[in-house]
């Protein structure tokens, strides 16, 4: 008889315990988030197939976009093999709303290997290579207005909520460089940035959706500038277009709105003018070589893809040879026409036994920068 209550005690107790895991414990568990979370390349990048995706929703639950440990940024892990997935959450029209974006890291990494010391911030809301995003996105933000009966300019406000209500972090903290403009898909992923990565990615957006949209630069700061707004009211500056002002980094200005800290005099207005699209490949070939020396010579091939003359282009090449020692050679080629092509040689001369490798940039006014990269390799 005792050994018969003793089961059945153990076997109430474990119940017991059992029940307070499934009630207590996971909910718990499933509710933690990781706050200000990095990303980095350890991550599995194994399944980089499927494309990224996107899904906005204007159904969230208050318990969420009223706690602030969980506004715009209450998921931030990777959920599937080789993907980043952020969750936004944000408030407009008094509706709580939320965007959940799915980005393969090995796109996220293409990115963060791309120039980030470029002059022209327009560049990086009018790269190529993010279109996929930035399209879907657009498509999600209309086609939840239209349930709600938004006119465009409606959605435009959505969009500029939604990047208003992203954490704001400084380069130097996040990413251990002074300035460090990123691209869309660098902000989208990060989390936010500052003040020029906002700006960038609103630029972008709008852009995609059809919209004039510019960067305007003041001493530093930056902010959006967007056109064809109907009914715009406010500040406005002038660059064959009126380009009223869009503070990205608060939900505390509205359309047209300048915070009094801004020094209006020191505008300048970056548009959005890609029109022209450079292949480039690059080739080394071994000249001479000599007891001590090696003379290597550099073949950069520029095919310009069009819509538009390139304007202004630009080779920059580097040869490096150890830490502290480094060829440099700079060549300005003027102008590419559509469908031509132009080459470019250097000849660079190197200590042996060492390793060298080449970097540099081909640049102009009009096309996204090209970086030029070829592989280490040993002197002997």
């Amino acid at each position: 008889m005792t050994g018969k209550l003793s089961k059945i005690i153990f076997l109430i107790l474990f119940v017991v315990v059992l029940a307070a895991l499934v009630f207590y414990v996971l909910p718990l568990v499933s509710d933690t988030g990781l706050s200000g979370f990095l990303p980095n390349s350890s991550q599995n990048q194994s399944d980089a197939s499927k494309p990224p995706s996107g899904n906005l929703s204007g159904k969230v639950s208050e318990n969420d976009i009223n706690d602030p440990e969980r506004v715009n940024y209450f998921n931030n892990q990777v959920n599937e093999p080789g993907y980043y997935t952020r969750t936004y959450t944000w408030k407009y029209d008094n509706q709580s709303w939320s965007y959940t974006i799915s980005v393969p890291i090995e796109m996220y990494n293409d990115f963060r290997n791309k120039s980030h010391t470029r002059g022209d911030y327009s560049q990086y809301a009018v790269s190529p290579d993010d279109r996929a995003v930035l399209e879907q996105m657009v498509n999600s933000f209309k086609q939840q207005g239209a349930l709600y009966n938004y006119t465009d300019d409606q959605v435009v406000e959505n969009m500029i909520a939604f990047i208003q209500a992203m954490p704001y972090s400084s380069d130097s903290v996040t990413t251990g460089f002074d300035e460090y403009p990123r691209y869309p898909i660098e902000t989208l992923v990060d989390g936010g940035g500052d003040c020029e990565d906002s700006s960038i990615l609103a630029a972008a957006l709008l852009n995609e959706m059809g919209y004039d949209a510019a960067l305007l630069g003041f001493d530093n700061h930056m902010a959006l500038g967007v056109a064809g707004i109907d009914n715009a009211t406010g500040t406005y500056f002038e660059r064959n277009g009126q380009y009223y002002y869009v503070e990205t980094t608060s939900n505390d200005y509205e359309i047209g709105q300048v915070p009094a800290s801004i020094d209006k005099s020191t505008i300048h207005i970056y548009k959005m003018n890609i029109t022209a699209a450079l292949e480039v490949s690059v080739s080394r070939k071994l000249v001479a070589k000599g007891e001590t020396e090696a003379i290597h010579e550099i073949t950069v091939v520029m095919r310009n893809r069009g819509p538009n003359t390139a304007e202004n282009v630009t080779v920059e090449m580097n040869g490096i040879f150890s830490k502290s020692s480094s060829m440099n050679d700079t060549q300005k080629i003027g102008s590419v026409g559509v469908d031509q092509v132009k080459t470019v040689t250097s000849t660079f001369t190197f200590p042996r036994g060492q390793f060298a490798e080449f970097r540099g940039t081909v640049y102009g006014s009009n096309f996204e920068t090209v970086d030029i990269i070829l592989s280490p390799f040993d002197q002997e």
